[in-house]
């Protein structure tokens, strides 16, 4: 299992987001991948990068039609990545920080996530966390600053590196 660590600069608290490898992020879902982790995927699956190419195409096609499938990436028959090691940024932040992450799957590593969150500001009966006097509301992120919150995290990782 894999865990990263969520701040919340609105919070005084720190809670993991362990990941179950369950793969339920991966259906119906189309990754963006950034073109120069091609030929490295290509060598991982053992496939050409034009047939990675024409079937991403297919999937971005069927995604945008509203007919989504499974990840290409994802194992036949199984819930395992077969690119995990060198996963694009929009999985890498699965589910915080995408448009389709939150609340859009049923993730059991999220789940349990917002039940730590839930129990450590004092709201394990399920009340709104707004509800909470010593808490701060969350300001909502405007669709359009997606992205761009996305690149800038993504130029900090890669400068920290």
């Amino acid at each position: 299992m894999g865990m990263r660590v969520v701040e919340f600069s609105e919070y005084d608290i720190v809670v993991p987001f362990v990941c179950h490898r369950c793969g339920n992020c991966c259906r119906n879902f189309y990754p963006g991948i950034e073109v120069d982790l091609l030929p490295e995927i290509a060598s991982l699956i053992g496939r050409p990068i034009h047939e990675i190419q024409a079937r991403l195409s297919e999937d971005c096609d069927a995604h945008n039609a509203g007919r989504p499938t499974d990840c290409f990436f994802l194992e036949p028959g199984t819930s395992r990545c077969l690119i995990h090691e060198i996963r694009p940024d929009g999985c890498r932040l699965f589910p915080t920080l995408t448009k389709t992450g939150l609340g859009k799957v049923d993730c059991p590593g999220y789940r349990e996530f917002e039940k730590a969150v839930r129990v450590l500001s004092g709201n394990e009966n399920g009340a709104a966390a707004r509800k909470a006097t010593h808490l701060k509301k969350p300001r909502p992120i405007p669709e359009a600053q997606w992205e761009l919150l996305i690149q800038e995290l993504v130029r900090e990782k890669r400068d920290a590196a």
